[in-house]
């Protein structure tokens, strides 16, 4: 995708703008290491998974708190707790959480397994 991108700004630059060989290559690069290095930002935080939904909300049923851990790599989890506000099918509004601090007048315990990286 990021090479298909580059490509079609260097044939918009070229076509429109009149760019020599040199400005398209130089464009090329930086777009391409732009895109990679924001791409790496952008997934760097996404590889949680939810593995329980805790708690639910009392007064609204799109927000729960969830459990969830990462693999950074073999042999190791990452573990935090989330208030997650379902906004739209696949966007969600997350805040890390302490778990020891729940209110039980807004939240009913629930604990529903999810396990979305298939632990035993």
């Amino acid at each position: 995708m990021v090479v298909a991108l580059a490509a079609a700004a260097v044939y918009i630059g070229k076509v429109f703008f009149r760019w020599s060989i040199t400005t398209a290559v130089i464009f090329t690069v930086v777009l391409i290491i732009t895109m990679i290095v924001f791409k790496l930002l952008f997934i760097w935080r996404g590889d949680w998974k939810t593995q329980t939904i805790e708690y639910q909300n009392l007064h609204s049923s799109n927000r729960v708190i969830e459990y969830q851990m990462m693999n950074p790599g073999p042999g190791s989890y990452r573990q935090r707790h989330v208030d997650k506000i379902r906004i739209l099918p696949g966007i969600s509004w997350i805040k890390e959480v302490d778990n020891k601090n729940i209110d039980s007048e807004n939240w009913k315990k629930v604990d529903i397994e999810v396990n979305e990286l298939e632990l035993k």
